[in-house]
């Protein structure tokens, strides 16, 4: 995975995050970033946000 395409991943993640009502459109205008390189990098995210909790 590119550092584009993960910047690109990090992007989205933080848009769906920050508009939670605005998810359905969020995720149809990025269409072409829904893989598995995206469901990879959720679980870094929610890896990560585990361990700043503790």
């Amino acid at each position: 995975m590119d550092d584009s395409r993960t910047q690109a991943y990090l992007t989205l993640i933080r848009m769906l995050l920050a508009y939670p009502t605005q998810v359905n459109e969020i995720l149809n205008a990025y269409q072409e970033l829904i893989d598995f390189g995206l469901l990879h990098t959720m679980r870094q995210v929610i890896d990560w946000f585990a361990t700043q909790r503790r």
